[in-house]
């Protein structure tokens, strides 16, 4: 479901406190979920109650995510309807409802770039370049018939789709959406001043115990040198969400003798993957109001074969959403 690596890392101050918060640093709640590992830190004293409260919210709603949302769970509530024949209406549950509404509407802001239905082209080119192949014309032109967020609807807590083999792959978005969830959750609880992180997603709510934002550095891919990074940015009340290019590659060798690597992000415009060359981006980061719409334009600016492309793109969407702010990676220079 998630196959996005980290390259987030955090750098949460702890200077001396001051006389407005007793607390040195923030109470930390750390572990793994769905093999990705989370860290929520708290603002504020807690009581043992308390204690007993945030873990409940943690680990109720990493169940919901894998019991509702996750592809890689066969029992999940979108595999189930990923098995689902086609022209039929499958009621839905209000979680899923909700995570799809959403969707729908991040796919008509990005113009269709984030686009979930390409689990289908995902599973064809994964197979074929895991065995030093390349599908056929045939076979891309077939794709065409189950890829395509216009071949869903939801109505009126029902989903339909145009084909049997439409299927759904909500792991572009669903991380962040997770992060999300948490934070409002533990907010609505009265946790105001929180920090969530999940496999490099974050979202925080309030200030830092020392009464500032809380401070993240991004960094330069894998180098872990805060010196050396490309930002560090003051988040309140905001999210950040990385995607990246190099977790997963094949190198497949062309008719002509000519090497091509290809990683595992589909445009789902061309039903190809993006191939890698010196000018693409290889890494992004989106700062933006929630985690779900960073997640989202992270996963669609990454499609553009040029960080150029990218940009102008960006500077059009920062017109209707100015809070959003893109950090780019190229194999040849970094960019911002």
């Amino acid at each position: 479901m998630f196959r996005r690596i980290l390259l987030l890392l955090t750098c949460v101050l702890t200077a001396c406190s001051t006389r407005e918060s007793p607390l040195h640093r923030p109470i930390e709640f750390s572990g793994t979920a769905m093999t990705m590992n989370y860290r929520i830190l708290i603002g504020q004293e807690l009581t043992g109650k308390d204690f007993e409260n945030i873990k409940n919210i943690i680990s109720s709603t990493f169940d919901e995510v894998h019991e509702v949302y996750d592809v890689w769970n066969p029992q999940s509530e979108l595999s189930l309807l990923n098995r689902q024949p086609g022209n039929i209406w499958i009621p839905l549950s209000t979680e899923l409802e909700k995570l799809l509404l959403i969707t729908d509407k991040l796919v008509k802001r990005t113009e269709g770039y984030f686009d979930p239905s390409i689990k289908s082209a995902h599973q064809l080119w994964t197979n074929k370049l895991e065995a030093q192949s390349y599908p056929n014309a045939e076979e891309i032109d077939q794709l065409k018939e189950v890829v395509g967020w216009g071949k869903v609807r939801i109505s009126q807590g029902r989903y339909w789709k145009s084909h049997q083999d439409v299927q759904i792959d909500l792991g572009g978005i669903a991380k962040g959406y997770c992060v999300d969830l948490l934070t409002e959750r533990l907010v609505g609880e009265g946790f105001e001043n929180c920090y969530i992180e999940w496999g490099g997603e974050i979202r925080t709510n309030g200030k830092h115990p020392h009464q500032r934002p809380w401070n993240v550095y991004i960094s330069n891919l894998e180098d872990v040198n805060p010196d050396r990074a490309l930002a560090i940015v003051a988040l309140s009340d905001e999210a950040l969400a990385t995607s990246g290019d190099y977790l997963q590659q094949w190198t497949y060798q062309s008719d002509d003798g000519e090497d091509c690597t290809f990683t595992h992000i589909i445009d789902p415009k061309s039903l190809m993957p993006i191939q890698v060359t010196e000018n693409n981006i290889c890494s992004v980061t989106v700062r933006a109001r929630t985690c779900t719409e960073a997640d989202a334009l992270a996963t669609a600016v990454m499609i553009y074969p040029s960080v150029q492309e990218a940009k102008e793109w960006s500077l059009h969407l920062q017109e209707s959403l100015p809070e959003t702010q893109f950090w780019f990676v190229t194999r040849r220079e970094l960019t911002r």
